[in-house]
């Protein structure tokens, strides 16, 4: 058994060294802004990064804003953003990452925003930025931004690779190398939190099916984690109904059941209407 363990444990760790090389690959050999809408998601990384966690209001806007340093706003274009992917045959000027791209924080523009982008799935970029605000170069921001982000995936593979159940561990192996994946756990984008949390929510769950006995304190992780997946990805609320499973497990009588329904379910509905109200 031991040599099994062994074998085991050395399988995960050549498996994480290839996913840490894939995930090097996707961050850094990728130029900026050739995956889709990062232009948008870079903005609201570095706007949570100066601290603006919601959108700005104003009697001079119709719509929430945010404000950013003007070198931000232009980064994209002096980048091309997404002018390969429209080509095929388009090759990106190696002569732009010799450019010099300072932050310049005296010159500010407000920019009008979809408020419905909540700050949860941008915290990992955000970190990225604001560790890289004193080289004051708008270039390392960006991909520091994707670095964390990618990081923040790799964390969250080693943790669920050590609580998945090894019937579904193939089926965690497999989707983690998957090449959408790779490009969108890299990106500078919510869709990196969205889909760790995705992963952690599957290994919990994996985990339900499993035990037989589920507690409570099992169930209120499950629900923490998804709560932070539904309000970083506005619109998934469908996820919530894989509460039902582990709830109906429970050793509790019915009429407490259905009250911890209740108030579980609360918590999603809330979500759902702070979202409708945010402004688009």
């Amino acid at each position: 058994m031991k040599k099994i363990r062994i074998i085991v444990l050395t399988g995960q760790l050549l498996f994480l060294m290839f996913v840490g090389l894939c995930l090097t690959v996707f961050t850094f050999f990728v130029p900026p802004f050739q995956k889709p809408d990062e232009p948008l998601h870079f903005k609201r990384a570095f706007a949570l990064a100066m601290g603006q966690v919601v959108c700005k209001k104003d009697a001079n806007h119709k719509r929430g804003y945010f404000s950013f340093p003007k070198n931000v706003d232009k980064f994209p274009e002096a980048m091309m953003a997404q002018s390969i992917i429209m080509k095929t045959d388009g090759k990106f000027p190696m002569a732009l990452y010799r450019g010099n791209y300072p932050i310049g924080w005296d010159a500010q523009v407000d920019l009008l925003y979809n408020c419905g982008l909540n700050f949860t799935g941008y915290i990992p970029q955000s970190l990225g930025i604001l560790l890289s605000m004193p080289v004051n170069s708008v270039m390392i921001s960006f991909y520091l931004a994707r670095a964390f982000g990618a990081l923040f995936f790799l964390i969250s593979l080693i943790f669920c690779l050590r609580m998945i159940p090894s019937r579904y561990r193939f089926i965690l192996l497999f989707c983690s190398v998957l090449p959408m994946v790779l490009q969108q756990v890299t990106a500078v984008s919510y869709d990196c939190v969205a889909i760790s949390l995705g992963f952690i929510l599957f290994t919990l769950f994996a985990g339900f099916l499993e035990k037989k006995n589920i507690r409570l304190r099992d169930i209120l992780v499950f629900y923490g984690i998804l709560l932070l997946f539904i309000f970083s990805k506005p619109g998934y609320y469908l996820f919530s109904l894989l509460l039902f499973y582990p709830l109906q497990r429970l050793p509790l009588p019915l009429v407490k059941k259905i009250l911890l329904s209740v108030v579980l379910f609360g918590g999603v509905i809330g979500i759902a209407l702070y979202s409708l109200m945010l402004p688009i």
